[in-house]
């Protein structure tokens, strides 16, 4: 597999929506991929609708 040089193996990322440190930049840029993130993504989606729902329709 080839190296691009601006990869950096050695940089580290937090991932606002699992919380978990993320090292490399490739990782990073496939941080979507990861079923916590994904999860946590949609539980935070549903209950911002519930918010709306019950602030404007109720």
């Amino acid at each position: 597999m080839e190296q691009d040089e601006k990869e950096n193996k050695r940089s580290h990322h937090v991932c606002e929506l699992c919380a978990r440190i993320i090292i490399g930049d490739r990782e990073w840029a496939g941080r979507t991929y990861f079923k916590r993130a994904q999860l946590m993504l949609r539980a935070r989606n549903k209950k911002s609708r519930r918010n709306w729902l019950q602030k404007w329709c109720w």
